[in-house]
């Protein structure tokens, strides 16, 4: 068993089994927070969570051990994951998780661990409402609330297709908004 490495003044009643083929056991380095985890407090997500447990579905982590099989990673290495259920029974909140390798990416080098840990669920969301509006190319996009965090990457996302993407947001975010290739912008705080 893997024991997180926990304070000497706390007591541990959390454990991390040996990972399994295709799993991972991650030394979490930084933990994504957002509304979403009051649901899994209240039992409103259910995501595999055994209580006692951690809470949290995002972080990024140092590569603690692998499992059998798992080449695409290697102890050390920092990644990126989100993961719903959980095999470990415990969230990213904990001091170490284990999760399955193929949700797992790499953090790129130019992301600090706290930036990269808020974007896995905001990324996936923004990813997963691209595909099923089916943007590519020859799309125009409207991105209302287009500031916010899973909006901003949804532009971004839409831009990497090759999408003509206007922004409703207000006009306090046009510049940033054009920084990141929306071809016009809609105040969304003016009347009518």
């Amino acid at each position: 068993m893997f024991a997180p490495q926990m304070a000497p003044s706390s007591s541990s009643i959390f454990q991390t089994r040996e990972p399994e083929p295709g799993e991972l056991v991650l030394d979490v380095v930084a933990a994504g927070i957002g509304p979403w985890d009051a649901l899994l407090h209240t039992g409103g997500w259910d995501v595999g969570l055994v209580p006692p447990a951690a809470l949290g579905v995002e972080a990024v982590g140092r590569v603690a051990a692998t499992g059998p099989g798992v080449t695409e990673f290697r102890i050390g290495d920092l990644v990126l994951v989100h993961e719903v259920p959980l095999p470990g029974g415990s969230g990213t909140w904990a001091e170490q998780v284990l999760v399955s390798s193929a949700n797992v990416a790499r953090l790129p080098e130019n992301l600090t661990p706290t930036i990269g840990a808020a974007l896995p669920v905001a990324g996936l969301t923004a990813r997963q409402a691209l595909d099923e509006l089916q943007v590519g190319a020859d799309t125009r996009l409207l991105v209302v609330g287009a500031s916010g965090p899973t909006a901003s990457l949804a532009v971004q996302l839409a831009r990497l297709r090759g999408a003509d993407v206007v922004a409703g947001a207000g006009a306090a975010h046009a510049d940033n908004l054009r920084a990141l290739g929306v071809s016009e912008v809609i105040d969304t705080h003016v009347k009518d």
